[in-house]
C-alpha cells in the first residue's frame, strides 16, 4: 500500500527530471511549468542562454506589460545563491517588488526585483536567488 501511495510523487519526480534533461540538452528549450516545479529548482545555468534577450515585465497579478528588460548577466552556477542582472529603460522606472518576467523562449517567471543603478537612459535591476 505504501508503494501505491508514493507512486504519484515518484512519477512527478520522473517528469521533473525528464524536463530538466530537455532544458539542459537544448539551450533554446522553453522552460515549462516553472511555477509547478517551484523557484527552488531554478539555477543560474538555466538563464545563461537567455543573456541579451528581452523579457516583458508585468505586475504579479498579470496586468499589462509595464516595461521590457534585457537580461545582462546571470551567474553561471548550478547551485544557490545566484544573481540575475536586468536593464530597462529609465523612462519606465519600477520600484522593488514582485513582477512576472516573460520571454517567448524561457516562459513566465515570477521574481522579486530590486533597482540597483540608474543613469539618464538605463535602470539596472537585480534578482537574487538563495
Amino acid at each position: 500500500m505504501k508503494i501505491m501511495n508514493s507512486l504519484p510523487r515518484i512519477l512527478l519526480n520522473l517528469s521533473f527530471f525528464k524536463n530538466l534533461v530537455t532544458i539542459l540538452s537544448n539551450s533554446r528549450a522553453r522552460i515549462v511549468d516553472v511555477e509547478d516545479r517551484g523557484l527552488s529548482e531554478i539555477t543560474g545555468e538555466a538563464f545563461q542562454p537567455f543573456i541579451g534577450q528581452t523579457f516583458d515585465v508585468a505586475e504579479a497579478d498579470d496586468t499589462p506589460v509595464l516595461a521590457q528588460f534585457t537580461l545582462k548577466e546571470a551567474t553561471a552556477t548550478s547551485k544557490r545563491p545566484f544573481r540575475l542582472l536586468f536593464e530597462g529603460p529609465a523612462s519606465t522606472p519600477l520600484g522593488q517588488g514582485m513582477f512576472n518576467l516573460e520571454n517567448a523562449d524561457f516562459g513566465k517567471l515570477p521574481i522579486f526585483i530590486v533597482p540597483i543603478r540608474a543613469d539618464s537612459e538605463i535602470l539596472s535591476y537585480e534578482a537574487i536567488f538563495n
